[in-house]
């Protein structure tokens, strides 16, 4: 696959979802990528550009590392 995104928000309507990371160059079958999104939001999404059609796509693995908000001290949810 190639020229895919991950967004992120505070919605589950990924339309409504921010571009943080962008994939331009093609992950071939058995490869894997890691891109960085340093943006604070509650849904993860992922998104296929360049008007094209996603036929199948296997996720063998997606990892999201989150930090609890804080604020004065108070865990924020």
């Amino acid at each position: 696959m190639e020229e895919f995104s991950i967004g992120v928000g505070n919605t589950s309507n990924v339309s409504m979802h921010t571009e943080c990371a962008y994939q331009a160059e093609t992950v071939g079958a058995g490869e894997d990528v890691s891109l960085s999104c340093s943006a604070v939001a509650r849904y993860v999404s992922l998104r296929r550009e360049g008007g094209r059609d996603i036929d199948h796509v296997s996720i063998c693995e997606f990892v999201v590392t989150g930090y609890p908000l804080i604020s004065d001290g108070i865990y924020l949810n």
